[in-house]
C-alpha cells in the first residue's frame, strides 16, 4: 500500500490489548479493553501541553448596551429581582452578561423578555431601585468543547494587542474599581454558571463592543471514540462519493476512519485479524467526511483506484500525532488494562513505569524546534528608526 494516510483506530487499539493480553473478545473483555481504551485516551490528552493539542479559533465579545433607563423591583412584581426596562430591547444574550447599576455590577439570572429580566438572588441590590441609567455587559465566554486552556486573546483589529492574563482574584480587583466599560487589556478563567461543567474567559474591563480576537486553544481532550467498528453490506466508490449495499451508516460515522477491501471478507488493519486465517489488510483508508444515508456517505479524498461491491470497516479515529504520541499511549492502554484485570501490584507498578518512561519520551519527540539554542540573535531597532507606534 504506497503512500496511504497514517490513521489509527479505535478498532485497532481494543485489538492491541486483547492481542497483549491474549484475550478473546467476548463481552467482558472487550469492555474492559474499551475501558483501557478510553481512559489512556483521556490520560494522553490531558498530560501534556502536546503541539497536536494547539489549533487556533476566534472568540468574538458582544458590545456593551445602555439605551433607555431601568427600574428594579426587588420583591413582589410578576417576578423576584424583576428588572424593567424602557426605550430598550435587550440583547438577546442578556442572560449571560450583568448589569452596571450606580458603582455596583450584578448578574443577570433570566432573560424574560426584550425589556425585562431578572438578576440572580445571591446578586442584587436588595431592595427597589428607581428608574436610573445603567450599562449592561457581558464578560464571560464559555471556551470551546474541549478546551482546556488558551493561548493570549489578540485583538485582530487595527495593532494586534495581546490580551494579558491574570489570576481570578486579581481580575476581581481590577474590574470592579471600574463603573464603566471599555477594551479590555486582561483577562482570567472561571467556571460559568450559566454553562454546567463548563470554564468560560473572562474579560476586564467588560467590553464595550463587538471585538474579535484569535487565540490558540489547547484541547485536552479530541473527540471520544463511539464506534469500535461497523461493517454491514458492501460500498463501491466514485470519487469521494461512496455508496453502500446494505450499509448503516449514520451521524456518529463523521470523522471516522473507513477501511476497503475486497469482495470476500471485511478488511483487517497490516496486522491481520485477531482469529486464524483472517488476514485481508485494507487495501486503502479515508476520513468519512459526510453522511448522506445509511447508504451514502463522502470521503476526504477520492482513491487511486475505484473499488465495486467491496467489504469495508469504520472505525472512530483515534486522534494523536503518530510521530509523538503513539508510543506512549499504547503504554497508557496496557497500564490502564493491567489495573482493570487486577493484576499484581508488581506488573501494575511495571507497566506504570514503562508508560512514564514512554511519555517522558513522546514528550521529547514533540518538541520541533531542532534548531533550539542556535537560533540567530535579535537586533535591537531604534524607535527613531522606525517612527513612533500609536498603542492608543
Amino acid at each position: 500500500m504506497a503512500h496511504e494516510p497514517l490513521y489509527y483506530t479505535y478498532q485497532d487499539a481494543v485489538d492491541h490489548i486483547l492481542d497483549l493480553f491474549q484475550m478473546t473478545r467476548d463481552a467482558r473483555n472487550h469492555r474492559q479493553a474499551r475501558r483501557a481504551v478510553l481512559q489512556a485516551y483521556r490520560d494522553i490528552w490531558n498530560c501534556h501541553d502536546w503541539q497536536y493539542s494547539y489549533q487556533r479559533f476566534s472568540m468574538t465579545t458582544t458590545a456593551s448596551y445602555d439605551t433607555g433607563t431601568v427600574v428594579y423591583d426587588h420583591t413582589g412584581g410578576s417576578s423576584e429581582r424583576l428588572l424593567t426596562f424602557t426605550g430598550a430591547t435587550l440583547p438577546t444574550d442578556a442572560a449571560y452578561g450583568s448589569i452596571i447599576i450606580g458603582d455596583r455590577h450584578h448578574e443577570l439570572d433570566a432573560r424574560l423578555s426584550d425589556t425585562t429580566a431578572t438578576l440572580t438572588e445571591s446578586n442584587n441590590p436588595g431592595s427597589d431601585v428607581a428608574s436610573t441609567t445603567y450599562t449592561w455587559y457581558r464578560d464571560c465566554y464559555p471556551l470551546p468543547v474541549g478546551v482546556r486552556g488558551i493561548t493570549g486573546p489578540i485583538d485582530v483589529a487595527g495593532i494586534a494587542r495581546v490580551v494579558r492574563f491574570v489570576p481570578p482574584q486579581e481580575w476581581l480587583e481590577l474590574t470592579r474599581g471600574f463603573t464603566t466599560v471599555g477594551w479590555p487589556w486582561y483577562y482570567t478563567f472561571t467556571r460559568d454558571m450559566n454553562f454546567p461543567g463548563k470554564v468560560c474567559v473572562r474579560f476586564g474591563p467588560p467590553p464595550n463592543d463587538a471585538r474579535t480576537y484569535d487565540v490558540f486553544g489547547i484541547f485536552g481532550d479530541a473527540k471520544i471514540p463511539r464506534t469500535e467498528i461497523l461493517s454491514s453490506g458492501t460500498v463501491t466508490t466514485s470519487g469521494t462519493a461512496v455508496t453502500g449495499t446494505n450499509t448503516a451508516f449514520g451521524p456518529l460515522q463523521v470523522g471516522s476512519v473507513i477501511r476497503f477491501g475486497n469482495a470476500a471478507a471485511p478488511p483487517t488493519n497490516q496486522i491481520g485479524g485477531l482469529d486464524q486465517n483472517t488476514d485481508f489488510p485494507f487495501v486503502a483508508q479515508r476520513i468519512i467526511t459526510a453522511v448522506a444515508s445509511t447508504t451514502a456517505i463522502t470521503i476526504n479524498e477520492a482513491l487511486s483506484t475505484e473499488l465495486t461491491g467491496v467489504r469495508y470497516t469504520a472505525s472512530d479515529l483515534i486522534d494523536i500525532d503518530e510521530t509523538a504520541m503513539h508510543t506512549a499511549f499504547l503504554r497508557g492502554m496496557e497500564a490502564e488494562m493491567s489495573i482493570l484485570l487486577n493484576n499484581t501490584q508488581n506488573t501494575i507498578d511495571r507497566r506504570r513505569q514503562r508508560y512514564l518512561m514512554a511519555l517522558r519520551e513522546a514528550k521529547a519527540a514533540d518538541n520541533r524546534n531542532r534548531y533550539a539554542g542556535q537560533e540567530p540573535a535579535w537586533t535591537p531597532v531604534s524607535l527613531g528608526d522606525i517612527g513612533v507606534i500609536d498603542l492608543s
